[in-house]
């Protein structure tokens, strides 16, 4: 059974948060209202970034700032107990991998070119199983 939940951290709190979950095959997409990191594999020092993700091959972390806080959402392959702050969506979560392609750095649809510092990405699709409707769609290392 896989896992959706949310929560709202401090600066201080999101930052400890990515440190202590990072892994060998984590990456980074980070948002800023003028430019995008591309995928990374480090943060930068001049993070937090308004709005971003992290995902390996577990779990997927999006967070958005809001107001003083960042609105924070997990997406995890695997049912966590990550304490009373975090609150799950509550559906019956069930999810299922798929490959996907990084566009070339050719690619013209976009103004610059996405860096990339992977090679394996993939997506993962976290479904209410009651419903059959598809929520949300993370990335993963494959």
């Amino acid at each position: 059974m896989a896992y959706v939940g949310t929560t709202f951290l401090t600066e201080d709190r999101l930052k400890l948060l990515l440190v202590d979950w990072q892994t060998k095959e984590t990456y980074y997409f980070l948002r800023w209202c003028d430019r995008v990191s591309g995928f990374i594999s480090q943060l930068p020092e001049n993070f937090p970034s308004p709005a971003g993700q992290m995902f390996n091959r577990e779990f997927e972390l999006r967070w958005k700032k809001q107001g003083d806080k960042f609105s924070v959402l997990i997406l995890s392959k695997i049912r966590k107990d990550l304490g009373e702050k975090w609150h799950e969506i509550p559906a019956k979560w069930t999810y299922q991998d798929r490959n996907a392609s990084m566009y070339p750095v050719t690619e013209t649809r976009f103004p610059k070119a996405i860096q990339s510092e992977i090679v394996n990405v993939g997506q993962r699709y976290f479904q209410d199983s009651d419903t059959k409707t598809i929520h949300f769609i993370a990335l993963t290392v494959v």
